[in-house]
């Protein structure tokens, strides 16, 4: 077991495939050249232990090169009762932006917890704006998944304008 420069999980030994049963194209996109499996997990070692953090394909890059995963900073956000539910944005922007499902009615003071929650990770993962929601993201309204799982995609269509005047040109000087 070994991380990748990006930071995912690669794996290799008797326990691991050899390859995708006559798919030798498929194999050579899941399996290096030196023999190990590329997962699609981010990871990290923590004291001897692997730690699962988020999933490869599910990294938002931003405009300044810098790398995040949405899910482990949603989860820190998460751990404040104030949030219900939330998406992070800023996948070819400057900046994240909290997309927020909550009960309270100050965007400003959504900001300042969602930046105490972040508090141990890179400065870039730091929130410049919350798109504040009241309606709960549902399987009826089409945002999550049967199995609860956010649908991004449908999510950034809905709230696009939103999104859109969150970066606006007048916050951008703000990077």
């Amino acid at each position: 077991m070994r991380l990748s420069a990006t930071g995912e999980l690669l794996v290799r030994g008797r326990n691991v495939m050899r390859g995708y049963w006559r798919d030798e194209a498929a194999t050579r996109a899941a399996i290096d050249g030196e023999g190990y499996l590329h997962t699609g997990d981010l990871a990290e070692m923590v004291e001897g232990r692997i730690r699962i953090t988020g999933r490869a394909k599910d990294v938002l890059v931003m405009t300044s090169g810098e790398k995040l995963s949405p899910s482990e900073v949603e989860s820190a956000i998460l751990r404040d009762p104030a949030f219900l539910q939330v998406m992070l944005v800023g996948d070819g922007r400057p900046f994240p932006v909290l997309l927020a499902v909550s009960d309270l009615a100050d965007a400003k003071q959504l900001l300042r917890r969602a930046n105490a929650r972040l508090a141990g990770l890179p400065r870039w993962a730091k929130v410049r704006e919350v798109v504040l929601e009241r309606e709960p993201w549902s399987t009826g309204n089409g945002l999550l998944t049967p199995t609860q799982k956010l649908k991004r995609p449908r999510l950034l269509e809905r709230y696009r304008a939103q999104i859109d005047a969150a970066y606006s040109a007048d916050r951008k000087d703000q990077v």
